[in-house]
């Protein structure tokens, strides 16, 4: 499938880390930042395959956009990775 941003990821990825992010959100302390990384769960993360981290995040990013997450940008951190933070 292709995001808003011209990127394009599978849908299965895309709807694993939906489901993945949407099952953790209520975890997520209101007003801390988190990286996609932290939302999905250091589990989660490790199964990825290599590349899947980047695309996991661009995934992440199209559903904030679109509001289907309870999550806004919160800038980036040290490392350049986008940061959320729940509301």
């Amino acid at each position: 499938m292709r995001l808003i941003h011209g990127r394009w990821v599978q849908q299965g990825l895309f709807n694993r880390v939906s489901r993945q992010v949407k099952n953790r959100i209520e975890l997520l302390k209101p007003g801390a930042a988190y990286t996609v990384k932290e939302i999905c769960g250091g589990l989660f993360w490790k199964q990825l395959s290599s590349g899947d981290p980047k695309l996991a995040g661009s995934c992440v990013a199209e559903l904030v956009e679109r509001g289907e997450l309870r999550l806004r940008s919160a800038g980036r951190n040290a490392a350049n990775s986008l940061l959320y933070s729940a509301h």
